[in-house]
């Protein structure tokens, strides 16, 4: 009986907090549903600034060697070349990384930069690095395996000039969503998270996180903040709090596009999520202090980087729930059960963001709805996820900052 109702409480307790987390986040999410396009006015010649992408590459021959790659296609781009430096700063340890790098340095000699990092301690370390040695007003983040669209560079600092902001965040799409079907629904699950939440919350001038490849940010600013922390396992979602400490703002512009793949196995996507949601929670405890002083933007900042710890509280939800089935004395009956209600609640928030998925996918299709079960149990597995990754923070154990594996599979056919 009192394990009985503990339970209960520990339930009842996890179930309001995912009904606060909920309510709190569906305008967000019924505003990006509406969506706008926002394209910045266009600088004139003189006011494009000197802008440094950098490009960490670990072990990442098979994504620097592909047809259609992140430096070919920001040579390629339309944003002015005597204003643009590429630096791609390199860790070889198990690849031709470093002597592909250096091909690239020769084909675009004084655009494209090698920077050699010794030791692979991390991407937050390469990107501090790289920054030492760059020239630019405005500093520009790619992971190795993207694609940048030609009008993405421009669109996005005109959108920096334009609302005289810190940074800028750009949107990301997959390349390889015909690879398997693990990558469509991740694919699914990342362009409802820009459609969504991040075109929700800049539209309603919330925090905007940096998502760790295609953003932009003011040299100066950065270098005021102390640039990367290099013990960070979510050095995007660690500056996005500290620029937001500082009293900086984040915006989100759509229309500037970076395609980059997409975990197509469970083998490749479980390491990732597992490192994201373990920085996450980290930087959530690291950043508590926000709300000594609470204010809106502080309170506002916190629930994105918590989402992890609500996930976890679900998932222990629906365990509870499968276990009362088994054992009915376990929790009070229907309709009291309180983790039968948050298996409900999950159903209630989760089906019309699915069907609302399934039809943004191009081409859309009435096919698409198949796709909702499963999103579902991608779900499940997020959660699941979610609370291996809090069980490592609370434990203490050693963080490993784990590579996410490339393939450097590239689908023919693009579309924003």
């Amino acid at each position: 009986m009192v394990y009985s109702t503990a339970l209960a409480l520990f339930v009842g307790v996890s179930l309001a907090l995912m009904v606060a987390w909920s309510i709190y986040n569906l305008p967000v999410i019924a505003r990006g549903l509406r969506g706008r396009m926002r394209a910045a006015p266009m600088p004139t010649p003189s006011q494009w600034p000197f802008i440094t992408a950098i490009v960490p590459a670990r072990d990442e021959e098979a994504v620097l060697t592909r047809k259609n790659n992140i430096i070919d296609s920001l040579v390629a781009s339309d944003y002015p070349k005597d204003r643009l430096e590429v630096i791609l700063a390199v860790t070889a340890t198990k690849d031709r990384t470093l002597e592909v790098a250096q091909a690239y340095a020769k084909k675009y000699p004084g655009l494209v930069k090698v920077l050699p990092i010794p030791s692979p301690e991390g991407k937050p370390k390469a990107l501090n690095e790289a920054l030492k040695v760059s020239h630019g007003d405005v500093i520009a983040v790619f992971d190795a395996d993207g694609y940048v669209a030609p009008d993405g560079l421009r669109n996005a600092v005109a959108t920096l000039l334009f609302r005289d902001v810190a940074a800028v965040q750009g949107r990301i799409l997959s390349l390889n969503t015909g690879q398997s079907f693990v990558a469509r629904v991740v694919a699914m699950e990342e362009k409802g998270w820009d459609s969504m939440v991040m075109e929700g919350r800049d539209e309603l001038g919330l925090f905007v996180p940096l998502r760790g490849t295609n953003f932009y940010i003011r040299r100066e600013v950065l270098e005021r903040i102390g640039g990367w922390d290099p013990q960070s396992l979510a050095e995007d979602a660690d500056l996005s709090a500290r620029l937001h400490e500082a009293g900086y703002r984040i915006v989100y512009q759509p229309e500037s596009v970076l395609w980059q793949e997409s975990p197509p196995r469970l083998s490749i996507l479980i390491p990732q999520r597992v490192r994201w949601f373990r920085g996450y929670i980290e930087t959530a405890f690291k950043f508590g202090r926000l709300v000594r002083k609470p204010t809106f933007r502080a309170l506002d900042a916190e629930v994105v980087l918590t989402a992890p710890i609500i996930m976890s509280l679900a998932f222990m939800s629906y365990i509870i729930w499968v276990l009362s089935l088994v054992y009915p004395p376990l929790l009070p009956p229907l309709p009291l059960n309180p983790a039968w209600l948050s298996v409900l609640l999950t159903t209630l928030t989760l089906l019309p963001i699915g069907v609302s998925l399934a039809f943004k996918v191009k081409p859309p299709s009435a096919r698409n709805l198949l796709y909702i079960p499963f999103i579902f149990a991608y779900w499940v597995l997020l959660t699941a996820i979610a609370t291996y990754s809090l069980f490592l923070v609370m434990a203490k154990r050693p963080r490993i900052w784990i590579r996410t594996l490339k393939t450097g599979y590239f689908d023919r056919v693009l579309t924003k």
